[in-house]
């Protein structure tokens, strides 16, 4: 599984580290974007303000923090060595051959989208329905949409599509979120088992680090939930799920539904009992086997279980194991297709 530890020295996006960390070191590297969270919230400190030993810090756009110690900051940007040369400028033709293939998939959502607004005429701010007809109704369009969705959701549509995909907009029920929260009577024993899991949950991101301003809301998400849902509760893997969805919507309401959402209309039933993740990953052994037998080989000649690699992959939906742009990715594809993508992008990395 990769740590946390090890992601905490690859910064993204890549390029962004690269040019800026060549910069003054009086001159801050990056600006941390709070486009994501509700504007009422406190803006917390740069992790550069918060660095007491006057290491150099790097924020992403999502709030992850990354370590760019001065003694790697010099090997990477030295032009006396030619490898470390070669390497950044390897590192930024990447970046930006990413950078422009997203540019051209945002042109092609926003066409995309202003094609749908024209065809329909009952004006209704759902995306996916053309004069109350679900989008799927419309082949060509849905087979547009689908390889649109492959290529990535640009965040400022992916509120909306996730919504959509999932169905939590037709799920909300107004006030009921806050009642759950504020009102109803308390799951003690899942509830005691969330305090646990709070400050373990991004202690890597400032949103959620110490008294992060995302971390109130990731309590009452996982709070309304086990309430909601006591014969559920809270489970290994809910912590994690819930503070993504935070940091793609705006609102904690609209992100307790859309984890309702999620594991009503996307996930499969009992999704989050450790018996049923079990069958899952015996599962996807047989499709391991059948699609790697090479590498399983190789494993069972080394004495190496992909079960315990994959558990965290599973119960997380990635979000504990991947970079942040790239769970969204695959979340896209699993809404719009289902959790047997979790099964596909399992046996495409270890491919």
């Amino acid at each position: 599984v990769v740590s946390h530890r090890f992601l905490n020295h690859v910064p993204q996006p890549v390029h962004d580290a690269i040019i800026n960390s060549s910069t003054s070191n009086n001159k801050r590297l990056v600006p941390m974007e709070m486009e994501n969270f509700d504007p009422h919230d406190v803006k917390p400190p740069t992790y550069q303000e918060q660095s007491t030993e006057g290491d150099r810090g790097y924020i992403d756009k999502f709030g992850f923090m990354y370590d760019i110690e001065n003694k790697d900051v010099t090997k990477i940007t030295s032009p006396r060595n030619p490898i470390d040369k070669s390497f950044t400028s390897r590192l930024l033709e990447i970046a930006n051959d990413y950078d422009k293939t997203q540019h051209q998939n945002n042109k092609q959502w926003d066409a995309f989208i202003k094609k749908i607004s024209l065809l329909n005429n009952e004006n209704s701010d759902d995306l996916l329905v053309i004069n109350g007809e679900n989008l799927s109704n419309f082949k060509h369009l849905y087979k547009d949409f689908t390889k649109l969705v492959q290529n990535g959701v640009p965040m400022k549509y992916r509120t909306k599509i996730w919504s959509e995909l999932t169905g939590s907009k037709n799920l909300m029920t107004p006030s009921e979120y806050y009642k759950l929260v504020y009102e109803t009577k308390a799951n003690e024993e899942a509830e005691s088992q969330i305090e646990l899991d709070l400050y373990r949950t991004m202690p890597f991101n400032i949103f959620f680090k110490d008294n992060g301003p995302g971390l109130k809301k990731l309590k009452n998400i996982l709070i309304a939930f086990s309430r909601k849902y006591p014969n559920i509760g809270y489970c290994q893997g809910m912590n994690f799920i819930a503070a993504n969805l935070l940091l793609v919507y705006p609102n904690e309401e609209e992100a307790f539904w859309a984890f309702i959402g999620l594991v009503d209309n996307v996930l499969p039933k009992d999704f989050f009992n450790l018996v049923n993740v079990k069958n899952d990953l015996t599962i996807f052994k047989e499709n391991f086997i059948e699609n790697l037998p090479k590498l399983n080989a190789h494993f069972n000649e080394i004495d190496v279980e992909i079960e315990p690699i994959c558990f965290n992959w599973f119960i997380s939906l990635f979000s504990d194991s991947l970079p942040i742009h790239i769970v969204f990715r695959v979340w896209d594809i699993m809404m719009l297709n289902g959790y047997t993508e979790i099964f596909k992008i399992s046996i495409a990395l270890f491919k």
